[in-house]
């Protein structure tokens, strides 16, 4: 921290003192809180430092008020240099500080943490940053062995020439890296090959015995040798030596290409990829655990908010209404902020496989201008798509297209100026190889400064201090899927104008346009709901949006839901969840379902007899119970001749999609990710008994 005379700030540059309620929640927090306050003479203190923050600091608070001085002895030079320049800048441009330092008190190892102070300047010139530390020491950890174990593996294969090939049986496909290219004579990066395309390019007496080492996988553990012959134009053949070991998480064979000449010591090098591949899955983990601590809670927060919303037997009152319309908003905002985080994560480790195809881009814009028209119109927004018929098509993947397309023209609504518009253009860019989708709005405009902080996480730029609710993680995301589709996003602004994004895009050479521009319009007119006052069909893309009523929560319903399914058949649902809100809201949502009976069980040994004696129609299972796991329930479930035939729900926090894929494919019927809706999974019984009605009445 900068140096300090040592004495107590002044009572008149003191920041105003904390209500007691605020100050014991502060010292609760999971991190430490502080104020840091900058007096105009140059004194510096801490006005205010949490225990926690005493306690990583191993110094009393008294002291701390005193003189913030005693609080550099425990950071490194380089760390309190870069902290007192964030904290300067912070100070002039008046954004908020964030950085990452070392605090090393006598006796301790050094622990990382991560520091975020946002400043506020005082009628005399003093500073205060409101700030929080949060241990990010085990994070700084794995980033630093990932990088030094990528670095090693990269450096060593490159010198011995070794190259990477991996195969897997699902697809019966090849993967090659640059180097196994190389050895191939591929002139690519890295490829995918088919393994017959693969197998005709070896000596046609070596391909019998390359399909059956492929096919027939190995032991885990096991190293499967092969080498081949590969003629090469202009010479003789090239002689390769593959070594592949079967990896069970993968279900896939990943192993070495060299020729074999080569000399190195492939062991050391197959610990170093394997050991790499294993703290990327770890870090894979722990955002799945993250993911699944957050939304077992948020389970029963949302869910017990949308049974009073409808609660018919006890109806709230407008300003209960009201105050539980803010819960809602702020239990979806949590789960949005969770959802966008997953989503950076799978681009950054390239676990967002991309699956590119031409697709039409009017079709594309005017599906995602029907669903915010609503938003649109509660802005007075004219939102207007001017894309021409003969557009080319583009080559991406519809599922990422779809998210970037809302992402930019949601954000082009939000921060515009009320009556203001909003313009999708498209045109092709020079050399005729890409397209360029742009967003045009009218809103505030961003100066230089900001435009250099607009890919920065959580940085909204100061929309913060406006109405305009938001994370600061939509564009970090949209950036990240264009550039996965191998495109490019450009922002363009000036203050007091507007501002318009460029999306660069591969267009698909020599495919079709895809839906022609008359039945396109058609189509988005009859999608599209009209403005207030209007018949349908709808008017055409250019529209000019009224505001619209909005109501989150949704009234109360006229009468408690009644499933679909004969009253004569009372239907038994075991619920096997360890969570007791969780368990508890299920009760509450089949307390108005007289013709279903909920049983429950805490964990999966309960669940087993319980699936024995009562014979339920269909077993709802959590994933992570106390004494094992859902798989394993689901496992002896299959087993036994009395519960194989029971149809079983997975119903999770899980939410990253190779997890859900695979819960899927191990004979789940169905995967509900928490939080759920009420209202979805009274639906889902319900055509789910509908079928078993079906199938016994045959």
């Amino acid at each position: 921290m900068p140096a300090s005379a040592g004495s107590h700030p002044p009572a008149e540059h003191s920041p105003p003192a904390m209500p007691p309620s605020a100050v014991a929640a502060l010292h609760k927090l999971p991190g430490a809180a502080f104020q840091l306050q900058r007096s105009p003479d140059g004194e510096w203190a801490f006005p205010f430092a949490s225990e926690e923050l005493q306690r990583i600091l191993m110094t009393p608070a008294e002291q701390l008020a005193r003189d913030a001085a005693v609080a550099r002895r425990h950071i490194p030079p380089d760390d309190l240099g870069r902290l007192k320049h964030q904290l300067v800048q912070s100070r002039e441009f008046g954004h908020t500080c964030r950085t990452r330092i070392r605090i090393r008190p006598p006796g301790v190892e050094d622990a990382w943490y991560e520091v975020t102070a946002a400043p506020e300047t005082s009628f005399n010139g003093g500073t205060v940053w409101h700030g929080f530390l949060i241990d990010v020491t085990q994070e700084q950890r794995v980033n630093r062995e990932l990088r030094t174990l990528h670095r090693r593996w990269t450096l060593a294969a490159r010198a011995a020439g070794i190259g990477i090939i991996e195969f897997d049986p699902a697809s019966m496909q090849l993967g090659l890296d640059a180097i196994a290219c190389g050895h191939h004579d591929i002139r690519e990066q890295q490829t995918w090959l088919p393994l017959q395309a693969w197998l005709q390019r070896l000596a046609p007496e070596d391909r019998l015995v390359a399909h059956q080492s492929l096919t027939s996988l190995p032991l885990e553990g096991f190293t499967e040798e092969l080498v081949v012959r590969l003629p090469v134009a202009g010479g003789g053949p090239r002689t390769l030596q593959m070594l592949f070991q079967f990896v069970e998480e993968e279900q896939r064979l990943i192993g070495t290409c060299r020729d074999i000449t080569e000399a190195e010591n492939l062991e050391a090098l197959r610990r170093d990829k394997l050991a790499a591949e294993k703290a990327n899955q770890s870090k894979s983990e722990f955002m799945s655990r993250i993911s699944h601590e957050l939304r077992t809670p948020l389970n029963g927060v949302l869910g017990f908010v949308e049974l009073m919303a409808t609660d018919q037997s006890a109806p709230l009152s407008p300003q209960q209404r009201r105050r539980l319309e803010v819960i809602q908003q702020s239990g979806t905002r949590l789960m949005s902020l969770i959802d966008q985080l997953l989503d950076i994560s799978r681009v950054e480790e390239g676990r967002a496989v991309m699956k590119p195809e031409p697709i039409d881009l009017g079709d594309a814009v005017d599906r995602c201008a029907v669903a915010l028209l609503p938003q649109a119109r509660a802005q007075g927004i004219v939102l207007t798509t001017a894309i021409a018929a003969e557009a080319p098509p583009v080559l991406a993947d519809r599922d990422a297209l779809a998210q970037v397309l809302d992402n930019l023209l949601s954000n082009a609504i939000k921060y515009n100026r009320p009556h203001g518009t909003v313009q999708v253009l498209f045109e092709t860019a020079a050399g005729g190889e890409h397209g360029v989708l742009a967003v045009e709005d009218t809103g505030s405009g961003m100066t230089p400064a900001q435009l250099a902080r607009l890919f920065e996480p959580f940085n909204r730029l100061g929309a913060e201090r406006t109405e305009v609710r938001g994370t600061g993680l939509g564009l970090v995301i949209t950036r990240k899927l264009v550039q996965a589709m191998q495109g490019d996003l450009r922002v363009h602004s000036k203050p007091g104008t507007g501002t318009r994004v460029e999306v660069l895009l591969p267009l698909a050479d020599g495919l079709p346009a895809g839906t022609a521009p008359a039945a396109r319009l058609a189509a988005t007119a009859r999608d599209m709901p009209p403005p207030p006052g209007a018949a349908f069909p709808a008017p055409p893309p250019s529209v000019a949006a009224s505001a619209l009523p909005a109501a989150p929560v949704p009234a109360p319903s006229p009468a408690p839901v009644q499933p679909a399914t004969p009253a004569r058949r009372h239907r038994v649902v075991l619920y096997i969840e360890d969570d007791e809100v969780n368990t508890l809201l299920m009760q509450h949502v089949f307390e108005s379902l007289p013709t279903w009976r909920l049983v429950t069980a805490p964990n999966g040994q309960a669940g087993l007899a319980l699936a024995a004696s009562e014979h339920p129609d269909v077993i709802l299972l959590d994933l992570h119970l106390p004494d094992m796991s859902g798989y394993e329930v689901l496992k002896q479930l299959r087993s036994q001749p009395g519960t194989r035939h029971i149809p079983c729900i997975a119903v999770s926090a899980d939410a990253m999609p190779p997890q859900v894929k695979a819960t899927l494919d191990l004979g789940f019927f169905r995967y509900w990710s928490k939080p759920i809706a009420i209202k979805e999974v009274v639906a889902g019984l319900e055509e789910l008994f509908a079928a078993l009605d079906a199938v016994q009445s045959r």
